[in-house]
Order: structure tokens, then sequence, then C-alpha cells
């Protein structure tokens, strides 16, 4: 909304983190430095006359008959068009002694993290163990953050190989052995069953085969759940704004009145996408995310194609996705649900539709 004008419009942004929207991307950077700014794009974009930024503020009930909402705050904000685009909450572990574990998602989890790493270095006057609990992206780049502030790394994750979800198990296996070589410990193929303590201080892990594996602190890294309190979830009717919820974690999406929904609650078009143009690098984002949307549009009369792109979200291994031939269009290609059940042979590039394509091969646009 913000490159097509705003004229006629004013936007209010509800978030309930303290910051202006940040890349979590680049989280690893604020582990390390904590003074690293993050910002997306630049804050001047929010100096703006029809856009209103509200930071802490965490909305606990939608009411769609006085279109309005209810934050935390006890503020209250009334609304024309709505569009729910909570992101996601870092997944925990349902496991004994979860309660001492740090997770990896937001500013305030990497700042936290920091500070306990170096209150715990100073207190115990040697190097702390570090164990990280998932060996996907976000958990590698949390063990590789221990490291660098002087932590010694453990990797624990339940897959046989390390970014299990990406890799197959050559590739992982060979990761696992270049990580080793680094001085990271890693653990694979066995899950956690209890995070021990003795006076609220992480002693150790117990693992599910019975082995503890010794630990001063530990971090979760193992996905993430679309952060929908019951309270806003029972409210949101719309099966497409459901599926957009679900795929859209990071962005925000924009909405713009033009034909009624079939939604009580959300009388718009909605289209996800990346708030600060196409520029934004998104290659290792979600793989999921563009199939969603797409899936959510369809699903809605009032959806309308999605702005231009001059590139594909992503691009992704011919082996990954079930692609009868490599010319099919896009939007029939689907990612299986674990990559890493199928052999790679050889990469793929989706190819990027010509001006003169028809509509079935543009492929979503995010």
């Amino acid at each position: 909304m913000h490159t097509r004008g705003l004229e006629g419009w004013h936007v209010t942004v509800l978030t309930e983190e303290a910051h202006l929207p940040y890349d979590r991307v680049t989280l690893s950077k604020a582990l390390i430095e904590v003074d690293y700014d993050l910002t997306l794009g630049h804050a001047s974009m929010w100096d703006h006359e029809a856009l209103d930024l509200r930071t802490g503020e965490r909305v606990v009930k939608i009411n769609p008959e006085a279109k309005s909402v209810e934050t935390a705050a006890g503020n209250s904000y009334e609304y024309d068009a709505l569009v729910v685009a909570t992101g996601s909450n870092a997944a925990r572990l349902p496991i004994p002694g979860a309660e001492h574990t740090h997770v990896y998602r937001t500013l305030e989890d990497v700042w936290a993290i920091n500070k306990a790493i170096t209150e715990l270095t100073a207190k115990l006057g040697r190097r702390i163990k570090a164990v990280t609990i998932g060996g996907g992206l976000l958990g590698l780049e949390s063990a590789a953050g221990t490291e660098r502030l002087g932590a010694t790394p453990i990797v624990i994750d339940g897959a046989p190989w390390l970014m299990a979800t990406q890799l197959d198990e050559g590739a992982g296996q060979a990761m696992g052995r270049l990580i080793k070589d680094k001085g990271f410990e890693i653990h694979g193929g066995v899950f956690p069953s209890e995070v021990l303590s003795d006076d609220g201080q992480v002693t150790g892990v117990l693992m599910a085969d019975g082995r503890i594996i010794d630990a001063d602190i530990v971090i979760v890294a193992i996905g993430v759940r679309p952060a929908t309190s019951s309270s806003v979830q029972r409210r949101v009717r719309s099966r497409s704004l459901r599926l957009a919820l679900a795929a859209v974690l990071s962005f925000p999406m924009v909405a713009k009145p033009r034909s009624p929904a079939s939604s009580p609650l959300v009388k718009s078009r909605t289209s996800a996408g990346c708030a600060w143009g196409s520029w934004l690098r998104r290659t290792p984002w979600l793989r999921s995310w563009p199939t969603g949307c797409t899936a959510a549009k369809r699903r809605s009369p009032a959806s309308t194609p999605p702005p231009s792109s001059s590139s594909p979200a992503w691009t992704w291994p011919a082996s990954a996705m079930r692609l009868p031939r490599p010319s099919t269009p896009w939007r029939s290609c689907t990612p299986t649900p674990h990559a890493a059940s199928t052999r790679r042979s050889s990469p793929l590039t989706m190819p990027r539709p010509s001006s003169a394509g028809s509509s079935s091969a543009t492929p979503p646009r995010t």
C-alpha cells in the first residue's frame, strides 16, 4: 500500500513488540551484538500522516459486529477493513523442565540468551556448555551464536542428520562432519525427554535413550507455531484468512476494500507481501508461504491477483517437488512435506514467466 500510494487511506498497525518491524532472518547478529540494528527498511517510512504504528499493543479481542479491536492495554481501535497477520511464536518443548529453557524468535529472546551466557560465564569462571535443541537453520544459527559468545556449542536434533528438512542424508551427514570439525558437539537421531535443573539452574538434558548431556543453558529452536490467541482465533471465521494467517509468519499483510468477502470479519481483498518492496532477499524464507497464500486467494471470492514481482520467491531442487516435467506451471508445483525423504538429483531453478505467458504460468507473489 505504501508503494501504491496512501491517498484516502489511514492505516493503523498494531504490534505486540516494542520495536519497529525488524528482520528476523538476521537475529543471529543481534545475539552476538545486542546493539545491532535489524530494522526493516528505513524508520522514516513510518513518518507518514496516513500511517500510525502502535508498538506494545497486543490485540486480545476482535468485535466484528462493532468493527473494532481491543488491546491488552485497554485501548480500542475502530476499522473499516481488518487484516489479521499476527505472525508466529517459537514452538516450545512439551517436556519437564522446559520452563528453564530459552527460545530463539524475537529480539528479546536473543538479548536474554546473550545476557545469560555472559553472566553464567562470569559466575562459573569457565567456558559454559550451551545446548541448542533443533538442528535446522535456526538451531544452527543459534549454536553458532553461542560459540561466538564463548560457549561450547552442543546441538541436539531428533532427526538422524542436520537440516533434515532441507538436505538429504548425504548432504546432512557431510554438514555434520564440517560442523564437528569446528568444535561443535552433535547428537542426532534421539529426542530430549527432560531438562534437568538444580534450584532453577540448568544442569543437563536427559535424552530418551537414558543419556545425560551436561548443559549450563538450553536453547530451543524447533520451529514456530501461528500466534493466534483463542479469543482472536474464534472470531476468524474465514477459511481463506485462516490459510493466509498460517502462511504469512513474518511479513505484514495489506488490505484494500474492493468487493464484499464471504467472511463477516474481513470485507477486503488481502494479499501477502514484502512491506518494503520486492528487493528484500527472500531465498531462505518459508517454502510454504506462497503456496499457502495462493490457496487462500483461490478460496476467497474477494481475492484478486497479487502484486507483480520480477522473481520467484525461491528456487528448489526438482526432486523436492512433485514435478512431472521441468516445464510444469509454477502453481502446480507443491513441495513434499519432508524434502529429505527424497534423494536430490540435479538442482532446478523455476523458470520466470514471460510477459506474454498465460495466467496459469504466473507464480504466486509474496
